[in-house]
């Protein structure tokens, strides 16, 4: 069975018949990733909204987005930066196996791909995290 249909079924995927572009009072627009769960419950959104909400406004808007729906959305999206996030298997979506590359400025996941905007590996998140947050350092105590 196709994964998309699998998802369907399981109501954790839904086609959007129309898009339309709706950032959230922080200038944060996700788009595609699971409809269970919440904008606060997404790592990613939280780690944005804490750290780069003072440079957003409503002219300048963030996309997060993932492979759970529609690729033409975020094609269509009028974020002025648009940022793709996946820890799937991209094999699997084969809308997103170029990680859409060629449609945002910043692609995170966990392939092997060199390419500009594409950090390898994923660590370097965390490693600007731990800068910035010294307390948050590892410990051997």
């Amino acid at each position: 069975m196709h994964i998309r249909r699998f998802f369907q079924k399981l109501g954790l995927y839904r086609q959007q018949a129309f898009y339309q572009y709706r950032p959230d009072e922080n200038h944060i627009k996700l788009l595609n990733f699971w409809t269970s769960q919440k904008h606060d419950e997404i790592w990613l959104y939280q780690f944005v909204r804490h750290h780069f909400s003072p440079y957003l406004s409503a002219e300048k808007t963030l996309l997060l987005s993932s492979v759970f729906g529609p690729r033409k959305a975020i094609t269509n999206s009028k974020s002025h930066i648009k940022i793709f996030y996946t820890g799937e298997n991209v094999r699997r979506f084969h809308e997103y196996r170029d990680h859409c590359l060629s449609d945002v400025d910043l692609s995170l996941g966990f392939d092997e791909i060199r390419h500009p905007i594409y950090p390898f590996p994923n660590l370097d998140i965390l490693l600007f995290w731990w800068r910035t947050n010294p307390a948050s350092y590892p410990t051997d105590a």
